[in-house]
């Protein structure tokens, strides 16, 4: 399931950061890093005290799969990393 990646791929982004609370978080996912800038653009639904949403609205990654045929590949490898 989606969802359940993206919360693992959450809490393992959160201990990345300098202060580990739910604002820090939501500070990184508004600035991606020079290496997320590219590939991912975001589009924040909710952001409140206690959610925060965002949608992926473009993906270079997905884009790159789906050119060359491998859309099922990329979901795999990129998207459901975490269920593997």
């Amino acid at each position: 399931m989606v969802s359940e990646s993206a919360l693992e791929a959450a809490q393992e982004a959160s201990r990345q950061l300098p202060c580990n609370d739910f604002a820090a978080f939501k500070a990184s996912a508004r600035e991606p890093d020079r290496y997320g800038r590219p590939i991912l653009t975001l589009e924040i639904v909710e952001d409140t005290p206690e959610a925060f949403e965002v949608r992926v609205t473009e993906c270079l990654w997905a884009k790159t799969f789906r050119d060359l045929g491998a859309a099922e590949i990329g979901s795999m490898l990129i998207c459901h990393w975490a269920e593997r």
